[in-house]
């Protein structure tokens, strides 16, 4: 198939251009509270970096840029690399280049331009390939050869690795794909991609807030390559916020120490040593040399799989990327500017099977509640299960209730967040962090939009199984207020789901009365047992409780269930202690003053309000479980 560019797929590859054109830096400082990765795969290798430029013959005007290796003779294993669209000037890669050739590579780099049909740049990427072979004949091994690229060129990576394979034998004794943040892939079909020798590896790297290319491309792509899974991996890189420091998993993560679409100087940090440089080091031993440690550390093997990062000197450690066996996306279409379903791409018609929603399930627990400090915390819970991650935003919000008519608000409340008694990390004044990614998430749950100068808090992240809990922390000298705590399953297809919804917080009278919602999407019915949980918490250690909850359910501002005193029939009784030990709830006593009911509920919107008999005020638990 052939396809040219457009103006309009020009003026949209803007964003590319503007994303990946060259810094006037000419060396980089590292930054951030996690060092460097400093292990065999990490640490900069033995040798000297030399350059060396030669004009592309298609096209004169554009250099091909070659690194080697200095201290070693001989041909050497060879990177061929594609540039991002409009990534002329080889400096936009240079880190990781010279971090390659510093190991013993060579690595070429033919630059491209901008306004050619498709089909003429790939001709003048593969003449840079061509030409660097026939100029440094002893240097340049072409039976030991990666194909990689970063967006634009990462979608033109396998029709390179394909001609070069027909046309020239190369790659004979070594072959690997390095795929990152790819765009469409034209001029391969499912049926080319079988003709890749059975030894060839591959690794595919989306990055969670890449806003321009779908992750579907890259995903399509992983999938429908003919190799076992200890020789693929499709790895998920994770933002992460560690001590303030933001890790921003971008469209751009591998072009460091460059300027980045909104003018800032993109940071060389440690995604960049860890997440690429490290992985890619790993990934030319294990293609290059075969090492079986190498590929311990890159493939699943048939599992899922996860590959850790470095830590701050505090402990905290940087979330890990993500490999899956059958990755999913983790946004839908409308983020990207470059959807899976564009007439641009060719290979839209043939994704091997749909990414749908599996089945009705709860998507959101929302909590309004007085936020103190102590047992009065107000603290939401999560429970994830499944195989897979979920992606989650998670918000606390203060500020912007004052627009709801609300005015005894938490002016500027803080997030922290748990996993177990492990804390992953803080969010303060969600505007002053990276926020595109954010935005979108607030937009595909359909959660109200908040000012980016609020002093709201919001995080957007990748959690995997189990329990995650968020508590809203008041900053030195603040006053108990009305805070407005969330969590949204930002996930349109995950085999994740969420299982339990909390909300633990101080019930008071009037505007401090507990305000519980929650959202069901999906086909059918969803059966949920709800629980309030007053003077049982005592058991627990929790002090100031409310002696006796009673909770009424609204859907469509209509009362569809109350209670006050759980198990008042033996019938009652049986039926909510075996949806206990189903659930995995802790038991409560019978006799107890707390309040549960099991519900089937259909798809919507509800709403529970929590108050105390006698308008009695404490400390209460809301739970949401789902049921079989």
């Amino acid at each position: 198939m052939h396809l040219t560019i457009s103006r309009y797929l020009y003026l949209r590859l803007g964003l590319c251009l503007a994303v990946l054109w060259p810094s006037l830096l000419l060396a980089a400082s590292y930054v951030g509270p996690v060092p460097a990765a400093s292990d065999l795969y990490g640490k900069p290798g033995p040798y000297g970096v030399e350059q060396k430029q030669f004009p592309n013959l298609l096209r004169p005007s554009l250099d091909v840029t070659v690194y080697l290796p200095l201290g070693i003779s001989g041909v050497r294993p060879t990177w061929f690399f594609a540039h991002g669209f409009g990534a002329i000037d080889p400096k936009v890669y240079h880190l990781l280049c010279e971090h390659l050739c510093s190991q013993g590579y060579v690595v070429v780099y033919p630059s491209y331009p901008v306004l050619e049909t498709d089909d003429s740049r790939y001709d003048i990427i593969d003449a840079g390939f061509r030409e660097a072979a026939l100029r440094f004949p002893s240097r340049i091994d072409t039976q030991s050869v990666i194909f990689a690229g970063h967006s634009y060129g990462a979608g033109a990576t396998p029709f390179l690795a394909l001609r070069a394979l027909r046309e020239r034998k190369w790659g004979k004794t070594a072959l690997g794909l390095w795929v990152m943040a790819p765009w469409y892939s034209l001029n391969v079909s499912n049926a080319d991609l079988n003709e890749l020798p059975a030894y060839t590896q591959a690794v595919y790297q989306l990055y969670q807030e890449d806003l321009s290319n779908d992750h579907r491309i890259g995903i399509d792509l992983f999938r429908n390559l003919p190799l076992p899974a200890d020789q693929k991996a499709c790895m998920f890189v994770s933002s992460d916020l560690i001590e303030s420091y933001q890790y921003e998993a971008s469209h751009s993560l591998c072009t460091s120490d460059h300027v980045a679409v909104d003018g800032r100087t993109a940071p060389y940090d440690a995604l960049d040593s860890w997440a690429v440089f490290r992985l890619a080091s790993a990934f030319s031993s294990s293609v290059f040399a075969r090492d079986a440690q190498a590929a311990e550390l890159l493939y699943a093997r048939g599992t899922d799989h996860e590959i850790s990062l470095g830590a701050s000197s505090s402990g905290r450690a940087m979330r890990p990327v993500l490999c899956r066996t059958s990755p999913l996306p983790a946004y839908p279409q409308l983020r990207y500017n470059f959807p899976w379903s564009s007439p641009l791409n060719p290979r839209r018609a043939g994704l091997s099977r749909e990414f749908v929603i599996p089945g009705t399930r709860l998507v959101n627990l929302s909590a309004r509640a007085i936020a103190g400090r102590g047992m009065d915390t107000l603290v939401l819970g999560a429970v994830m299960g499944g195989s897979s991650h979920k992606n989650l935003l998670v918000r606390a919000v203060g500020e912007s209730l004052r627009g709801f008519g609300l005015t005894q608000v938490l002016d500027d409340p803080k997030l922290r967040l748990f996993s177990g008694s492990i804390e992953q990390l803080q969010q303060d004044d969600w505007g002053s962090q990276y926020i595109p990614g954010l935005q979108s998430s607030m937009s595909e749950t359909w959660a109200f939009p908040l000012a980016t100068n609020s002093h709201d808090s919001a995080v957007s992240l990748l959690f995997g199984s189990g329990a995650l809990t968020a508590h809203v922390a008041l900053k030195d000298g603040a006053t108990p207020a009305v805070t407005l705590v969330e969590a949204y399953d930002a996930d349109l297809s995950s085999e994740n789901q969420l299982l339990n919804l909390s909300v633990r917080a101080q019930v008071g009278t009037g505007e401090q009365v507990l305000i519980v919602g929650w959202v069901v999407e999906g086909p059918g019915k969803v059966r949920l047992l709800l629980r309030a949980v007053g003077d049982t918490l005592k058991s627990y250690g929790v002090s100031g409780t409310l002696a006796d909850p009673q909770v009424e359910v609204f859907h469509d501002s209509k009362v569809i269930f109350t209670n006050d005193d759980w198990g008042t029939t033996a019938a009652e009784t049986l039926a909510l202690q075996n949806a206990f030990t189903t659930s995995q709830a802790f038991p409560l006593p019978v006799g107890s003053k707390d309040s549960a009911l099991i519900m089937d509920l259909d798809a919507g919107n509800y709403t529970a309000i929590v108050t105390g008999v006698n308008r009695g005020t404490g400390v209460a638990l809301l739970e949401l479980y789902v049921l079989p």
